[in-house]
């Protein structure tokens, strides 16, 4: 694909819909050919479905599409028409069976339903490529392929491994046909509809304008149209009756808010306003006369609407339109997935400069592929398919991006454009600017009682789903609060929990005081054994009074992974809203009082800086009635010393350690465990793991409802530099240094590790601290020699290499997930009893220790000192050789 001298035959007619000469165009499959549809509406997929010669594939990028024609299902001339989708009620062996009695079967589906075929059923998948295909809206394959990959993997098939002949079509083609591929034949036509009504649109870039108009339409008694992706949009007007075709995210999202997809009713029946999401931009048909309002918003990449789907949206209304507005709202930045972008003013020049990077980045991912035999070996690049193409779409996509936000931030261009697809554009002039809509709220109460209306099996696939896709930093569609809610009230309704229905009804019930509800609910009527905190015995008592019901006990014995989901969800939603125990908000108080760096900078030029800063902090700690403990001291110490000279070394400080910060990376935490670590790829960083557990504070791991036991590498550079040494002195290490030197185990132990990472010291220096450490002299001068005097890091390497392996190594024992803490590993305790392990404290001749991670309690279960040699790897093969 590459910036294609098209030649169009243009080709006129003179009816509503597409009839001779043009109709010939759509419906002759004996060359590959590209349709440009001179106006949206022009019939052209329905005269596919109307085709009557053979077997007929349409491909749609939107579901809304293809359930758009299926409302019409045996209407058409066809004599036989399948529908296939996610869930649709023709599946694909409908065609097995048919294609025996029909020869003339019309195939309307999605390119997800192809791709599966063809990694799932090879078989029919061969039969399927020799069948013509029309892929309809093709504009939509490339540019929504940034972020809906497996539309560009469908294109690939198509235009390397299909038999017969591919029809492309669309009213808005990409621009200068960028996404037609070059090596192949294809016969180019423009089919116009003689005497094309001029469409006309006013223009605003002021967001306020949108529901306005809404507001201005819907008091002259017009059904209003709405293009957005902007959920608060699809969930205003309160005061209206609203309908919204939207895609399975934003369904999910709406649903409770008593909106959402509901196909299966009258649409137009006592409908004020219906919003559309991307996924009916194209495709699906309005016949009402009605009002269009399109709103793009160039502040988060998702709510951009192109110019090409502002025709789309226009055309998807096929009777009269009293009054249409296109809102472009500008805004100095645009969201997108890697944080905040300037949106600068894009020349066509710099247009031209991306458009030229397309070669270079297809030639570059084909001399990637080179020598590649099997997928995984590619499996992290979007450019490659699974099948071991290049996918073109892909690349192209962020550049056709730069062209379409060349068209949105250029007022001029945007003139041009529309009015090369017959619009007449006049700016929006408000007819009543004082006119204030004021939105009601919907309580959480009534969302939870919109849930309830929905079955079981929709709000357990619901949540399965925002669970599977919930955010981290810019990944995921769905937060912890929607998915808490979903499953609150899944189980409700399979536990048929009357009481917490009821509570529904209190005005003063807020979340807050029904999840505490819920909790003990569940707590009554569930196993708590694996739970971090028990109720006490008064607790208990008053919560069976009020919740315990034998059969709610024996309903949710079945749903206990459910209710540990939920019980991670609740802290999340604890950790939102600030519910945390004493322990917890004296740690954040002391991060925000160490890392105030406002006052680092402030005693930066007092000559006593590190003595004074040390004792305004404690002043300020004890104002705020905290007294701090040794290991505290210490740690004050450190970070003291640490951000000096990091003032010293000129480096910028960021402060990363307030409660916005710290309340993040518990909920984090509580979010991979909940997913199992799905949620998040850990970064590898010599050889060391860097995970949200990581990054959790350990006064804040009590934050993690369920238990979860550690288990540690009993010193594990001592252990390990033993190996090295073949020295019997691990155990003996951080003793010796206590007693050599007078000082506490957190310091021995913080002096010994520091030792053997610092390339700095002399030999004479290490040695000296070495055998302090219990170490001969002879041992201690060969590895100070080791350590000391030697290029940065080379040590650690090896060190952290050994660290990788020897936790690998218990990591293959075991029979269930586990998570890596730098030289330990996090066990789900429930899995633990669940598959009867007795944790050895003895692997391949090291040493662990196992207790709880979530408060380092004693580990009381069974463990074994009888050496297990497990899978483990030599150890050898990563010692330095001495």
């Amino acid at each position: 694909m590459f910036n294609y001298e098209a030649e169009v035959n243009e080709i006129y007619f003179n009816t509503k819909y597409v009839s001779g000469r043009a109709l010939d165009a759509i419906t002759d499959f004996t060359n590959n050919t590209y349709i440009i549809k001179g106006s949206t509406g022009i019939g052209g997929t329905t005269a596919l479905l109307n085709y009557t010669k053979g077997h007929c594939l349409i491909v749609s990028p939107n579901v809304g599409m293809i359930q758009s024609k299926e409302l019409n299902r045996g209407k058409y001339d066809s004599a036989k028409q399948l529908f296939m989708y996610s869930n649709s009620k023709d599946q694909w062996k409908d065609w097995n069976d048919y294609s025996n009695i029909y020869d003339n079967i019309i195939i309307s589906t999605t390119p997800n339903q192809l791709l599966k075929i063809r990694n799932e059923n090879r078989t029919l998948y061969n039969d399927i490529i020799k069948i013509p295909v029309f892929i309809d809206e093709i504009h939509a394959f490339t540019v929504d392929s940034d972020y809906r990959i497996e539309l560009g993997q469908f294109l690939e098939l198509v235009y390397n491994e299909w038999e017969a002949v591919f029809k492309l079509s669309t009213a808005t083609p990409n621009y200068n046909f960028l996404d037609v591929p070059t090596d192949k034949n294809v016969d180019f036509y423009k089919l116009i509809r003689e005497n094309q009504p001029i469409k006309k649109i006013q223009l605003s870039s002021d967001l306020k304008d949108a529901k306005q108009f809404i507001q201005n339409q819907h008091l002259k008694g017009r059904l209003v149209i709405c293009f957005t992706n902007n959920i608060n949009f699809h969930k205003s007007f309160t005061g209206l009756r609203v309908k919204n075709l939207v895609g399975q995210t934003l369904d999910i999202k709406l649903k409770p808010y008593d909106r959402g997809l509901k196909l299966d009713e009258d649409l137009y029946e006592e409908t004020d306003v219906i919003f559309l999401s991307s996924s009916y931009f194209a495709g699906f048909d309005i016949l009402k006369d009605c009002s269009v309002c399109i709103i793009s918003e160039q502040a988060n990449e998702a709510y951009k609407i192109n110019v090409n789907n502002v025709a789309q949206g226009y055309g998807r209304c096929r009777a009269n339109i009293h009054d249409a507005l296109f809102v472009n709202a500008t805004a100095p930045y645009t969201k997108g997935k890697s944080g905040l972008v300037a949106n600068p003013q894009i020349t066509l020049n710099q247009v031209n400069k991306a458009i030229d990077r397309y070669s270079v980045e297809a030639d570059y991912w084909n001399s990637t592929l080179d020598g590649i035999t099997y997928y995984s070996e590619v499996s992290g690049y979007p450019q490659i398919t699974r099948h071991l193409y290049i996918n073109r779409a892909v690349i192209l996509a962020p550049i056709l991006n730069v062209v379409y936000d060349y068209q949105l931030y250029n007022e001029a261009v945007i003139y041009e454009v529309l009015e090369r697809y017959g619009f007449e554009i006049s700016a929006y002039e408000n007819e009543d600017e004082s006119f204030v809509i004021n939105e009601n709220k919907i309580p959480f109460k009534s969302r939870i009682k919109n849930l309830i209306e929905l079955d079981e099996t929709q709000l357990y696939n619901s949540y399965l789903t925002t669970k599977h896709s919930l955010k981290f930093k810019e990944k995921g569609k769905y937060n912890t609060k929607l998915a808490l809610e979903y499953l609150t009230t899944y189980l409700i309704k399979i536990s048929n929990a009357e009481k917490l229905v009821k509570k529904l009804d209190n005005k003063r019930m807020r979340p807050n005081e029904y999840y505490k509800c819920m909790d003990l609910f569940l707590r009554v009527n569930s196993d708590t054994t694996f739970y971090h905190e028990q109720l006490s015995s008064q607790q208990q008592c008053s919560a069976k009074m009020l919740y315990k019901d034998d059969h709610t006990e024996e309903v949710l014995t079945a749903h206990i992974h459910m209710i540990n989901d939920w019980q991670m969800l609740y802290a999340s939603h604890k950790v939102t809203n600030n519910i945390l125990s004493s322990e917890i908000e004296r740690e954040i108080k002391l991060y925000e009082l160490f890392y105030d760096y406002d006052l680092y900078q402030e005693l930066n030029v007092d000559k006593n800086r590190i003595r004074n800063g040390k004792r305004a902090i404690i002043k300020r700690c004890k104002q705020q009635s905290i007294l701090l403990d040794n290991d505290e001291l210490e740690w004050l110490d450190e970070v003291i010393k640490s951000t000096y000279k990091a003032l010293d070394n000129g480096d910028v400080l960021a402060f990363n350690n307030g409660r916005k910060v710290i309340k993040n990376k518990m909920t984090n935490a509580l979010v991979y465990l909940l997913t199992d670590g799905h949620i998040y790829k850990f970064k590898e960083i010599k050889n060391r793991e860097y995970n949200p557990l990581t990054q959790l504070p350990t006064k804040m791991r009590s934050i993690i409802p369920l238990k979860y036991v550690s288990v540690d590498l009993t010193g594990a550079n001592p252990q390990i530099v033993d190996s090295i040494l073949k020295t019997n002195n691990a155990m003996n290490v951080y003793q010796s240094l206590m007693s050599n030197r007078a000082i506490s185990r957190g310091k021995a132990k913080k002096l010994y590790n520091s030792t053997l990472n610092n390339h700095r010291l002399t030999v004479a220096q290490a040695c000296t601290i070495y055998k302090d450490s219990g170490y001969d002299v002879q041992k201690a001068k060969e590895l100070a020699k080791m350590t000391a005097n030697v290029n940065k890091g080379e040590f650690y390497e090896v060190m952290t290499k050994n660290e990788k392996q020897l936790i690998k190594a218990y990591r293959d024992i075991l029979p269930f997930r586990s998570f890596r803490f730098h030289d330990a590993l996090v066990l789900k305790y429930e899995d633990v009893v669940k598959y009867n392990v007795t944790l050895p404290t003895k692997v391949k001749g090291y040493i662990y220790h196992v207790e709880f991670f979530n408060d380092s309690g004693p580990y009381e279960s069974p463990t074994t000192d009888k050496e297990n040699n497990g899978m483990m790897v030599e150890n050898k093969y990563f010692l330095k050789a001495v």
